[in-house]
C-alpha cells in the first residue's frame, strides 16, 4: 500500500537545474569578464587549460603536456 505512493513520488520528483535572470537587472551583469578568470590560461595549440598557482608555476592535466617542453613560455591573462 505504501510502496505505490513512494514509487510515484520518486518518479515525479525531479530537481530543476536552472538559472534565474531577473527582469530588473541589466543582462550584461550576468556575463563573465576575462578578469574573472585571471589565473586561467589556454594552450591554444591544443586547447588544454591551465591554472596559475604561483607567479612561475602552472598546473594542468598530464595529458595536456604532450607537446610542451620544460621551461616553455606561457602567457597568462590578456
Amino acid at each position: 500500500m505504501f510502496k505505490l505512493p513512494i514509487a510515484l513520488l520518486s518518479v515525479f520528483s525531479v530537481s530543476a537545474h536552472t538559472n534565474v535572470i531577473r527582469h530588473d537587472v541589466d543582462p550584461t551583469r550576468y556575463l563573465a569578464k576575462n578578469s574573472d578568470f585571471s589565473p586561467l590560461a589556454t594552450f591554444y595549440f591544443d586547447g588544454a587549460h591551465v591554472t596559475l598557482i604561483d607567479p612561475k608555476l602552472i598546473v594542468t592535466a598530464a595529458l595536456a603536456t604532450f607537446c610542451i617542453q620544460p621551461n616553455s613560455f606561457v602567457k597568462i591573462g590578456s
